[in-house]
């Protein structure tokens, strides 16, 4: 089935999309979704999002105001974008032939951004043309292509600029007004590569939602057992506003879950948290919960059954997530969850010859220094985030000092007063 991806489009620029349609008829059906006032913008998308499997955005104004309105977009999505080359060619072919200055054009197609941000560089800020944005929330109301040749014919009546480049659309209104008016418009090549990227995108987001997932549920140590009926009653209670039911199956010692990845990263908030285990918890039951993700069932139980080895080593419980390439999240719902590389490489194998430790340790404390964005670390760090007393993580940092990975410094008292070694930890150097 062919995804159905929605282009939201002044209503009097649809030419340039219906002009490359067939290009893209066997890999998508484009639904148009026609703008006039961007007061509407907000209401078009809110009434279609949830038809669609993707959207195009025409321009940058469209898609600020439905991620300031609504927060992050939850589709597969992306900017019609000239190429920074085409666009950087057109500025200076109106400087060359023109014999004008860049800071005396003004313009509607360079939004605010990277692209923007990477023209400033290249030419200076006092010599960049000036662009369009919303200034008024009273805008909103009005015509979107007249609200920006207004914006244009201000700066020309005010002699602050000589040329303009803009749409076709926008151009239209203008050409009676400004003498020196440059049309530029998106390629067939760069409206077919916007559409090709959110495609792919949809595939990808398609392909990680499919994959399998299994999860193993344990009563904790010295938890009663839980029974089938607080299981289905905890499952139902986080799954009621979502589509779809997980398949259970109970033996002696536990519980399989079985689902797809959507739902796991629906009931997990994008793998963060465990309403699961909370909902037992808040039943007096301690589950130790480990989930599996997996190109098929196969794979998604024995990532499940790591999962669910790192859960137990939490005395109360714990839930964690083994996915697909070996990389564990967890523990779920607590300040200490890290994400790490069930596994090894090269570098890490390296590392954990030269210091004695196992490859796991050395991945979770790379791991703690990403959390917490920075290089020095002391016992009580280690001893935090990875579950372990504060004697083991002296040993472990010892050993890193001892192999060159660490270097201590006394920088600070613990809580009794007593000083406290920081350790500055570089696993890059040492791999050089």
């Amino acid at each position: 089935m062919k995804p159905r991806i929605g282009v939201i489009i002044s209503g009097r620029g649809m030419e340039f999309i219906t002009a490359i349609e067939p290009e893209l008829a066997d890999r998508c059906n484009i639904v148009y979704l026609p703008f006039y006032k961007l007061s509407s913008v907000v209401d078009i998308y809110k009434e279609n999002f949830k038809r669609l499997s993707g959207i195009v955005f025409t321009g940058g104004i469209t898609c600020q105001l439905i991620t300031q309105s609504m927060g992050e977009i939850s589709i597969p999505h992306a900017i019609l974008n000239f190429y920074e080359t085409n666009l950087y060619t057109a500025f200076l072919k109106i400087v060359s032939s023109k014999q004008t200055k860049l800071n005396r054009i003004s313009t509607d197609i360079l939004y605010p951004g990277p692209t923007c941000d990477s023209f400033e560089e290249l030419v200076g800020k006092e010599n960049m043309p000036y662009i369009f944005t919303l200034s008024d929330i009273d805008q909103l109301e009005q015509d979107f292509n007249q609200v920006t040749a207004d914006y244009h014919l201000s700066l020309y009546q005010q002699d602050k600029i000589d040329i303009v480049l803009t749409r076709r659309s926008v151009g239209e209104v203008l050409f009676d007004h400004i003498p020196e008016v440059e049309i530029l418009s998106p390629s067939p090549q760069e409206i077919v590569d916007t559409f090709n990227r959110v495609i792919n995108d949809i595939h990808q987001r398609d392909i990680s939602e499919n994959l399998a997932v299994v999860g193993l549920v344990f009563p904790a140590k010295d938890s009663p057992s839980i029974s089938a009926k607080d299981m289905y009653n905890v499952i139902d209670a986080i799954c009621r506003n979502v589509s779809q039911t997980p398949m259970v199956k109970s033996d002696e010692t536990g519980y399989q879950i079985v689902t797809t990845n959507h739902l796991l990263q629906t009931i997990t908030h994008g793998y963060t948290s465990s309403e699961f285990k909370d909902g037992l918890n808040a039943k007096g039951l301690y589950a130790s919960v480990g989930w599996g993700i997996g190109r098929d069932f196969h794979a998604a139980y024995e990532n499940a059954k790591t999962a669910c080895r790192e859960a137990k080593r939490e005395p109360s419980g714990a839930s964690y997530i083994c996915t697909e390439d070996s990389r564990m999240i967890g523990p779920l719902s607590d300040k200490r969850c890290i994400s790490y590389l069930n596994g090894t490489n090269p570098q890490v194998d390296r590392l954990s010859t030269d210091t004695g430790l196992s490859p796991l340790y050395i991945q979770k404390i790379a791991a703690v220094m990403k959390k917490l964005s920075r290089t020095e670390l002391d016992c009580n760090d280690i001893a935090y985030y990875l579950g372990i007393s504060v004697r083991s993580a002296n040993r472990i940092l010892n050993k890193l000092e001892e192999s060159g990975v660490a270097i201590s410094k006394i920088k600070r008292q613990d809580s009794r007063g007593r000083p406290i070694k920081i350790y500055k930890l570089d696993f890059k150097s040492k791999d050089d």
